[in-house]
């Protein structure tokens, strides 16, 4: 292969649902600093490439993209910065209304790398966070007033693939207005 990006998956010769394999649904993607041949091994479930040097991802910021209803500016992948603590990226949005909501994960600003699920996520649990993956995450609040965190965790990514990654949603309904005791 030239040097440059190589993007590719395994087929049984059709595009058909389990007829194709790569990253997750998404193509493997190498990207060879010089001319070289590569070693394509696949297992039945799992793409392997090896023989290409890969550089490590860079990450100077995660931003939360999506829905603006939620985010309060649609789809800007430099809009909402997340909070980085040693990996683990955090978010939180207030008085969210009823609503189903989509969501990415953005790196510096820009989608070149940007992570999802690719499914409806429940509160409270934990994902596979994809690296460029084809599908949004989305959630579903059932309360106006809601609050919503987004945590993107990379302290167990692969620096080369982004593979490893994990998403989570957090939706807590409405605090209390006010409580009065009398008596």
């Amino acid at each position: 292969v030239t040097a440059g990006e190589v993007a590719l998956k395994v087929t049984n010769g059709t595009w058909d649902e389990g007829g194709n394999w790569g990253d997750n649904g998404n193509n493997v993607v190498v990207n060879p600093k010089e001319d070289c041949t590569i070693t394509v091994t696949f297992d039945g479930e799992k793409v392997t490439v090896t023989g290409a040097e890969k550089d490590p991802l860079v990450i100077n910021a995660i931003y939360a993209v999506g829905s603006e209803g939620l985010m309060g500016i649609g789809w800007n992948p430099a809009a909402n910065q997340m909070t980085n603590t040693d990996g683990v990226y955090t978010i939180t949005f207030e008085n969210i209304v009823v609503g189903i909501y989509e969501f990415k994960f953005a790196a510096n600003g820009t989608w070149d790398l940007n992570w999802a699920s690719g499914n409806a996520m429940d509160s409270g649990v934990e994902y596979e966070a994809y690296l460029n993956a084809m599908g949004n995450s989305s959630v579903t609040v059932t309360e106006d007033g809601s609050t919503v965190t987004l945590t993107l965790d990379t302290t167990a990514m692969d620096i080369y693939t982004g593979a490893g990654a994990k998403c989570s949603v957090l939706v807590e309904g409405p605090a209390a207005a006010g409580v009065t005791v009398s008596g």
